[in-house]
């Protein structure tokens, strides 16, 4: 009778899966499925391991069918299939399907209101982890923030730690797409910063803490907020147990902002604490806060920002990551020791500029300033030029 066989066949499917007898299952499941009198539910339900067996076959196609019909129902069997439907999508080629994966593994998650309440033992939260995980990285690729945010919303109610640092990453993200589309991103900026602060505040370890909140200060930055990037700077430069590189690094991130905020005593305070430290602090930072210091156009800041252009501009020894900056500081320090009418001096650093980046980004500018520094040394001697070669 059908009432036996069904039964029957459904156990001895289970035992074909457990023996991972993919193509024996799936006859089984099939005929459950046909079975007289099999209802829409039974159906629906056997759907979801009839889709296993196709999953574990490689006939993809398939087994998202039938998850896609299982997925329909409200028992576990459905919420699996959703999150098995979910995973396939993300793992496939059509971006514009994968914006169903948030409403999937929300649908997954009904009924759970907190880690504890998630009892569904087909797919258990150590295999829900990595999908929600490949979800969140997928969507951002994809530039589909909006749908990465709101599966971290059904991601927190699960893994609210975990889920915390992944919507700050999010919006770190979505803020840094807006801003290059020429969007407003200020807001998304200010979001994704208050979402690193949180987080900072439950790591426990000061390495941690520290890195989270200096990407915090970022968002801020970004977010043209100078008081808050300073507040969370000042507090990661005052946590325990830190390395002095670490420290250094903060010091002077946090001159940059004191600069920005128009607060050029505090930053000269930070800087030389943050240079007094055993650890130097890096190429780009020493250009950076030099070109802010000489910006600020704070005449007791001018020394300290042309010392620091030419603690870079000396470097015999440059990476290639310091390119950039050491031709940068070559080209500025000319500029302004030749706005001191220094022109002999100035014509050192640019003529060092132009003979060992003759094709950098600078180098037209360089030659310009070159250029003016020869005329000038010439009408004031009252002879020819001198040598001009390589301008």
């Amino acid at each position: 009778p059908p009432e036996v066989v069904a039964p029957a066949r459904s156990l001895l499917a289970r035992v074909r899966m457990a023996d991972e007898d993919w193509l024996g299952a799936a006859r089984d499941w099939e005929a459950v499925r046909s079975a007289p009198g099999a209802s829409p539910e039974a159906r629906a339900t056997t759907a979801y391991y009839l889709g296993l067996c196709r999953l574990n076959t490689k006939d993809l196609a398939a087994a998202t069918k039938l998850f896609e019909e299982s997925a329909k129902g409200s028992n576990d069997e459905a919420r699996s299939a959703s999150i098995r439907l979910a995973e396939l999508l993300l793992k496939g080629t059509d971006a514009a399907k994968r914006a169903a994966v948030p409403d999937l593994l929300a649908a997954a998650l009904k009924g759970v209101a907190a880690r504890k309440d998630y009892t569904n033992t087909l797919v258990p939260l150590n295999d829900l982890f990595p999908v929600f995980e490949l979800g969140i990285t997928v969507l951002n690729v994809d530039g589909a923030y909006e749908a990465a945010t709101r599966l971290v919303e059904s991601y927190e109610v699960v893994a609210p730690s975990r889920a915390r640092e992944k919507k700050a990453e999010t919006l770190a993200a979505w803020a840094t797409a807006l801003q290059r589309d020429g969007k407003d991103f200020k807001p998304t900026a200010r979001a994704a910063a208050a979402e690193y602060e949180a987080l900072a505040g439950s790591q426990p370890a000061p390495t941690a803490k520290v890195d989270t909140l200096r990407r915090a200060a970022g968002m801020y930055k970004a977010a043209g907020d100078p008081a808050r990037t300073v507040a969370v700077l000042e507090s990661a430069a005052q946590l325990p147990a830190l390395p002095d590189a670490t420290v250094s690094a903060v010091l002077a991130e946090l001159a940059e902002a004191l600069v920005a905020g128009k607060r050029p005593g505090e930053a000269l305070k930070a800087l030389n604490e943050a240079m007094a430290r055993t650890t130097p602090i890096s190429t780009a930072v020493r250009y950076r806060l030099g070109r802010q210091f000489l910006d600020s156009h704070k005449p007791e800041l001018a020394d300290l920002g042309r010392n620091l252009l030419e603690q870079v501009a000396k470097q015999e020894t440059v990476a290639p990551a310091e390119r950039e900056y050491h031709e940068l500081a070559l080209v500025g320090l000319g500029y302004e020791v030749m706005r001191t009418n220094n022109y002999a001096e100035a014509e050192v650093w640019l003529r060092k500029q132009v003979t060992e980046y003759p094709g950098g980004p600078e180098a037209s500018l360089g030659r310009l300033f070159l250029g003016i520094c020869l005329i000038q040394r010439a009408g004031a001697s009252g002879a020819s030029a001198p040598d001009a070669a390589g301008v």
